[in-house]
């Protein structure tokens, strides 16, 4: 049973409660024409007896025992039978309607390592007393009294995620605002430390809603029935570190176990982004100048010896920003999108310390007297082709040696044409003839075992050889010049614009109408969604 159905059960009882509203009101005419009678007769009689001794006041010299202000009367006879601690109801049945309202003056802090935001806020009670109702005529037209809150009967609403050790004393109370027609108005100052649930999965262009959730603690819808009124930014002072998207309230009804009846529950919801300026300037550029530096290994020539150097320092720097950043944020199931941009960057570094490795040795290779591979040959011509890779003279007459001695050197043929006896297959060979010398059956012995098992290359410079293994590792290291440089630019643009939210803020108001503030809150906006 909600609040709308306890009100049509009051509707049906109006006309019970309206008889004995009418006699409350004769029972308050007859004891104020009572205080006034006393009264005349009290001044008639000062007036008489003591007008010898006066001092300028209407009253005699006793003037500042016996005269009171219409406030002063007033306060007297509303509270001379109030009892603050009843819920103040003309029928046991009646609910009181109470609209709460907060006005929103600053974040203060949102820690999202321990999940907490400081709010400093305005409350704003409101509600109806028939207790605390006069007719203005008898106090001199007075409609408004301003009464400490303590002497009323206050409800307690109470903040249910409050994070605070010292909840009461971060509250300040003021005097009630109490109308003539027992309307009463209740301001608080309070410094609210409630806990937030921190959504760190796209840190730092992130955004967090928070709540602040207020109910009472002990009255029930029976009792009492919470509506949640504007929520006011009118005075909001932005943050420093977010910025308000939004602020508006919901209503809501709560079981708790203590009772057999749901409890009112008025739900303000801070809807707030993060500043992008800060987290971008030391913590991704750091990041995307490392990686820059991560790829100028490739154009460092191996003959240095400070690739794999650079590359180290690149990955211990990345750490360093690693931890930096790791410090301000809470353990996650998720990771956030810097710890994932971090997370590539590492890997990046690594595969380019370890390709880097591979380039040195690469460049090396020609030292151990080995010649090129022909599959890394053919590699090296393509990317030196391709990339436009300048070529030693040595170099190039070495390949157009070896094109030349292709053409005239020994064809293998099918190694299936010859099969000795035991299933063993021989490859036959042909030769083109040569012209006739003395040589003698031992030098075409011994040339056809050479050929057999692969003699030395045809040219016996080593610098030649030396020069081929360094073309190969500039070739490779021109091409992964690139393809690092490509990848580096395509994962840093995916990573860093992957977040759904964008800096450009956008907000509505009740009216639908929708606002946009890059970094700060519109003012005299009020938000009302419910």
């Amino acid at each position: 049973m909600n609040a709308h159905r306890y009100k049509e059960r009051e509707r049906e009882r109006e006309r019970e409660r309206q008889r004995e509203r009418e006699k409350e009101r004769e029972r308050k005419r007859e004891m104020e024409i009572h205080i006034v009678v006393s009264h005349v007769v009290q001044v008639c009689a000062g007036s008489s007896g003591s007008s010898s001794q006066s001092s300028g006041f209407p009253f005699g010299g006793n003037a500042d025992k016996r005269y009171k202000s219409d406030q002063h009367k007033l306060f007297e006879d509303l509270f001379r039978h109030y009892v603050k601690d009843i819920r103040p109801v003309l029928s046991h049945g009646d609910i009181i309607d109470i609209t709460f309202e907060i006005a929103l003056f600053n974040v203060l802090e949102l820690n999202a390592k321990r999940g907490e935001m400081t709010t400093n806020v305005e409350v704003i009670l409101r509600w109806i007393d028939p207790m605390l109702t006069w007719d203005p005529a008898l106090y001199n037209d007075t409609t408004i009294l301003r009464v400490p809150h303590y002497n009323i009967w206050e409800p307690d609403i109470i903040l249910y995620n409050s994070a605070a050790r010292d909840y009461s004393s971060s509250i300040i109370s003021t005097n009630a605002i109490i109308w003539h027609t027992g309307r009463v108005t209740v301001l608080l100052q309070a410094i609210f430390v409630s806990t937030c649930r921190i959504n760190i999965e796209w840190y730092p262009f992130d955004q967090q809603v928070c709540d602040l959730l207020f109910g009472s603690r002990t009255a029930d819808l029976l009792q009492v029935s919470i509506s949640p009124g504007a929520s006011d930014i009118s005075r909001y002072e932005p943050n420093h570190e977010f910025v308000l998207e939004n602020f508006y309230s919901d209503m809501d009804e709560i079981m708790d176990p203590c009772c057999d009846h749901p409890f009112a529950l008025v739900t303000y919801h801070v809807q707030l982004q993060r500043r992008v300026k800060f987290p971008l300037f030391f913590f991704i550029m750091p990041g995307i100048l490392i990686n820059i530096c991560a790829v100028l290994v490739f154009s460092l020539p191996a003959e240095s010896g400070e690739k794999v150097g650079l590359g180290i320092n690149a990955m211990l720097a990345m750490m360093v920003f690693l931890m930096a950043m790791i410090n301000n944020l809470p353990p996650a199931e998720s990771i956030p999108l810097a710890g994932m941009y971090y997370g590539v960057c590492l890997a990046v570094i690594t595969a380019n310390i370890g390709l880097s490795v591979y380039v040195m040795n690469l460049s090396h290779g020609g030292e151990r007297g080995h010649k090129l591979p022909v599959r890394l040959q053919r590699i090296t011509k393509v990317l030196a082709r391709t990339l436009r890779i300048e070529v030693h003279p040595m170099v190039q007459q070495l390949w157009k040696t070896e094109l030349e001695q292709k053409a005239t050197e020994v064809d293998q043929t099918d190694p299936a044409s010859l099969t000795s006896s035991s299933g063993i297959a021989w490859p036959v060979f042909k030769v083109r003839p040569t012209p006739t010398s003395k040589s003698t059956s031992t030098d075409d012995v011994t040339r056809l075992s050479q050929e057999l098992n692969s003699t030395p290359p045809v040219t016996s410079d080593v610098n030649v050889i030396i020069e081929e293994w360094k073309l190969a590792s500039r070739a490779l290291d021109r091409f992964l010049f690139y393809l690092f440089g490509v990848i580096t630019v395509l994962f840093n643009a995916i990573l860093l614009t992957s977040s759904p939210y964008g800096v450009k803020v956008q907000y509505c108001d009740e009216n639908g109408e929708c606002h946009s503030s890059e970094h700060d809150v519109g003012k005299e906006i009020l938000f009302d969604r419910r």
